[in-house]
């Protein structure tokens, strides 16, 4: 059992670490602000229209372009940003299924 549990994270962690999701980055403000904070998450095809569109409208230095980030680093990005917004509870409402944590966390009906 001890086995299967490191075989099945390590191959999560693979798939983690080989897999990526684009982000989008504009450029101008968004690009001070760090990378939590600006996650706008595309496709590769869309990503590629919008930079040709961009070229063609704005042209060749417009500062916007598609980033290749590891899945792991997009999972830290959102707990990040998922702590920054709404705090610590938001992050385990999230992974225990939310159902279960609003219904403990709501008052009892008073019972006048």
């Amino acid at each position: 059992m001890r086995f299967a549990l490191f075989g099945a994270a390590v191959a999560v962690a693979a798939f983690a670490a080989s897999s990526h999701v684009t982000y989008l980055n504009t450029g101008g403000f968004s690009a001070e602000w760090p990378e939590y904070r600006r996650i706008d998450v595309v496709s590769d095809a869309e990503c590629a229209d919008i930079l040709r569109r961009a070229d063609r409208t704005l042209g060749a230095g417009n500062g916007i372009r598609c980033d290749a980030v590891p899945l792991y680093r997009h999972w830290l990005n959102l707990a990040r940003a998922g702590y920054e917004q709404r705090g610590l509870m938001t992050i385990a409402s999230s992974l225990l299924g939310g159902e279960a944590l609003a219904s403990a966390a709501s008052p009892a009906p008073s019972s006048r």
